[in-house]
């Protein structure tokens, strides 16, 4: 039963960082109005790892592990974290990252630079 416990205190822990995570996200698209490209993976791991965390706390809440304040606390936390998550990403807030974008942003700030050094000259 201990280790059971212990799992259920890491599934919270891993709900913080969930929601803390979606709090940078917000942060990077200034609360909604911007665009943030993140690499497909971490969209990913976001939505893999809170449907474990949230499986957890439904089978922690009925096997009665801790306290059943805390386990719907850390349930709301973590189904509001993926539910934000979600509608940011059906939103189009978060887009995928990718190689093709990297390659542009890299090509427009080499051609940022040269123009800098051209006017410098």
């Amino acid at each position: 039963m201990g280790i059971l416990k212990l799992i259920t205190y890491l599934a919270g822990a891993a709900a913080l960082g969930l929601s803390g995570y979606l709090v940078k996200l917000l942060n990077e698209t200034n609360l909604m109005e911007q665009v943030a490209a993140i690499p497909s993976e971490n969209i990913t791991y976001f939505h893999i790892g809170a449907v474990v965390v949230i499986a957890w706390l439904i089978v922690s809440f009925v096997m009665k592990l801790i306290s059943r304040a805390i386990i719907i606390a850390l349930l709301v936390l973590a189904v509001g974290a993926e539910g934000t998550f979600v509608g940011m990403n059906l939103n189009g807030l978060i887009v995928e990252q990718t190689a093709t974008l990297e390659d542009v942003k890299e090509k427009a700030e080499d051609m940022l630079e040269e123009l800098k050094d051209a006017i410098d000259d």
